[in-house]
Parts: structure tokens; C-alpha cells; sequence
């Protein structure tokens, strides 16, 4: 299954003291994660940052590479619409902390994962 992380999802590692990879393999068995390019253009610009965000950016690049990098549409909007777009048109889960995301994706019937109780991750669906 293939699983779409959003740019917070690759900060919970270092916020949250969250092994990511493992947590989602315990949720749903063997799985693809993927990311989009605007999502790793994000990571980049918040890494470039001070204080904990862009430390928590800079942990999260590490992750990168186990990631698949797929195509989005270039001129769609925002980030959150790429992943809405992507998420909606191969129906894939996505992990994302992002509570409006999180509402968006959940009322198109798009799985979520998401931290529960800044410890564990949960499988979220409508």
C-alpha cells in the first residue's frame, strides 16, 4: 500500500521522539511511502529556519531518501491541495498532525494517519 507523508509527518520524528517507518508498519503491515516535490521543497525551506521547526525539518530531510518522490500537478495551489489532488486520484493513505488536512482528506474517504496523544500513531478513516 502506498503511503503519502506530508511535511509534518517527516518532523514528528524529531518532535514527537516518533519512529514514523516502524509506527506505520505496525498500523497497516508492508507498505510504499511516497512524498510529493512540493512537500520536499517545503521540508527544504523550514530546514533553512531557526528554533525547533527547522531543526525538527532538517531531522526530517534525513527520512527523504526512503521516500519515493511522485509527480503532482504544478500549477494546482497549495501543498495541501497537491495532497488532497494526489491522495483523492490514486487513493492512498496520508500521514499528516495537520487537523485541517486531516478533516479534508477524511470527508473525501481518504485514510489518515495521524499522532495520537503525541505517542502513537493511529489509522484514521470515515
Amino acid at each position: 500500500m502506498r503511503v503519502l507523508l506530508d511535511a509534518n509527518a517527516f518532523m514528528m520524528a524529531y518532535q514527537f521522539r516518533v519512529d514514523i517507518f516502524t509506527g506505520i508498519n505496525e498500523l497497516i503491515g508492508s507498505f510504499q511511502p511516497i512524498t510529493l516535490p512540493s512537500v520536499e521543497k517545503e521540508l527544504k525551506n523550514l530546514a533553512k529556519k531557526r528554533g525547533s521547526a527547522g531543526s525538527a525539518a532538517r531531522y526530517g530531510l534525513l527520512f527523504l531518501p526512503e521516500t519515493d518522490i511522485c509527480e503532482e500537478e504544478p500549477d494546482l495551489g497549495t501543498v495541501d491541495e497537491k495532497i488532497l489532488k494526489y491522495a483523492t486520484d490514486n487513493q492512498c493513505l496520508v500521514v499528516t498532525n495537520d487537523r485541517l488536512l486531516k478533516n479534508r482528506l477524511l470527508e473525501r474517504g481518504i485514510g489518515v494517519i495521524s499522532l495520537k496523544n503525541k505517542k502513537i500513531l493511529e489509522l484514521f478513516r470515515r
